[in-house]
């Protein structure tokens, strides 16, 4: 008989959080077996396997895995946890600095300091190329989402005007919530993904399912068409 793991025995197989499991497995991407009264859950060896060598990007996650974003690639990222919010988006940023691009990180100041604090515990090439340019942050994006998508054109015009090949942006996207309506940043996130086509740039946008409802989570997986053909259990954490 096949072994079986609890939800924390298969987070530790898979090299992902306990969030994860429980959602994927409740999403119907991994099989899982429920127990008992209480339905606890369990998950078989082979299933387990099945299930990494299938994603390959999040089982290899703890190993530097990253699912690939191409250029022009706009993808959207949910989370629960503030673990889980850096577990594509900082291996995606370290890249782009390795590479010698442009990367621009949005975000509120606690959040920013919890990015650069991960930044400089990595690779000595790395911080420098932070601390050199390589690294833009930013609290805010535009009051409207007209003067956010302005303000992006500019940046990154910058930021070829200076020679640089390759652009990532890792957008935290509660911090789009000065927008006057959900609507707005929809609207925005439509017309990043326009202009987002015309340069060379790769996109996280980054929302944390604690303070979003149902219908912005849709709107937003409706606004990333990049998303379509991926798999989503990628970008669930």
């Amino acid at each position: 008989m096949s072994e079986l793991y609890s939800t924390q025995a298969a987070a530790r197989r898979l090299g992902v959080s306990e969030a994860s499991v429980r959602r994927w497995s409740d999403a119907g991407l991994l099989p899982v077996q429920r127990l008992g009264r209480r339905g606890t859950r369990r998950f078989a060896e082979a299933d387990l396997r099945r299930f990494a060598a299938a994603q390959g990007g999040p089982a290899s996650e703890a190993h530097g895995g990253l699912p690939h974003v191409d250029v022009h690639g706009h993808l959207a990222t949910f989370y629960s946890s503030d673990s889980g919010r850096m577990r594509l988006s900082l291996p995606f940023l370290r890249a782009g600095l390795a590479e010698g691009e442009r990367c621009f990180l949005v975000g509120s100041d606690l959040m920013v300091g919890e990015y650069v604090k991960a930044l400089d515990a990595g690779n000595g090439d790395l911080r420098r190329a932070a601390a050199n340019g390589g690294l833009i942050t930013r609290s805010a994006v535009g009051s409207t989402a007209r003067a956010a998508i302005a303000g992006w054109e500019e940046l990154w015009l910058e930021a070829l005007s200076a020679g640089c090949t390759g652009i990532r942006v890792v957008g935290e996207m509660a911090t789009y919530e000065g927008f006057s309506e959900v609507q707005e940043m929809l609207d925005y996130e439509v017309g990043y993904d326009s202009l987002s086509k015309r340069f060379p740039v790769r996109t996280l946008c980054q929302y944390d399912v604690r303070q979003f409802d149902g219908k912005t989570i849709l709107g937003a997986l409706q606004a990333h068409p990049d998303l379509y053909t991926r798999r989503i259990a990628d970008y669930l954490f």
